[in-house]
């Protein structure tokens, strides 16, 4: 009826801030699992049903939930986790979360936090937006007509990770093009003067 596969990263150590960010990761597992074990698999098995009584081909609904450290550092680590379905042969869509915590204490680091000397720095950020936007335009990536007045509204400071790059901000499936498009991403290189990213690591796969 359905396929399930789930990878939830677990903390090495065990600190104050590696057990908060465990904590996270396992509550959000948790979420994703209590649905696609309950609604997520009883509509399968209801698509399942209808597929025998009409003698048609049935496929399988498929869900993942996958992760990636994308930076760690000795004063924050980020990450993101993804929520991925596909009803059979439909289009699949995902929803990502992310975090990134302080590893003194296992904090959340917020996204102004990361622009302390910018009292503006929202309006710099969806400026950034606005020009990535122009950019993925002209590479032919599928767009609303008025995306870039959906980015002022539908933009939110917890959408984002650090990656060795600089920071990644994001836009969930659907909310500045369509579904096909899915999650929308925008680099911000990090100004030097922002200690955060001293000591950077490569990014890992989990």
């Amino acid at each position: 009826m359905a396929e399930l596969e789930m990878t939830v990263p677990l903390p090495v150590e065990h600190d104050r801030a590696a057990d908060r960010m465990g904590r996270w990761c396992a509550r959000l597992g948790a979420l994703w699992y209590r649905r696609w074990t309950g609604e997520f698999y009883r509509a399968a098995c209801a698509d399942c049903a209808r597929a025998r009584e009409r003698a048609r081909p049935f496929w399988p609904w498929r869900a993942r939930l996958s992760a990636a450290l994308t930076y760690e550092d000795d004063r924050v680590c980020s990450l993101w986790m993804e929520g991925g379905e596909r009803q059979g042969r439909e289009e699949g869509r995902a929803v990502r979360t992310a975090a990134t915590w302080t590893r003194q204490d296992g904090l959340p680091l917020t996204l102004g936090e990361l622009f302390p000397w910018e009292r503006h720095w929202r309006g710099q950020v969806l400026a950034q937006v606005r020009e990535g936007l122009r950019g993925m335009r002209e590479e032919g990536i599928m767009l609303w007509k008025d995306a870039e007045r959906l980015a002022e509204t539908r933009f939110s400071a917890g959408c984002f990770f650090l990656t060795p790059a600089g920071l990644r901000i994001y836009f969930p499936t659907g909310a500045l093009g369509p579904n096909e498009s899915g999650i929308i991403e925008f680099l911000l290189p990090l100004e030097q003067k922002n200690q955060t990213l001293d000591g950077q690591k490569n990014p890992e796969k989990v």
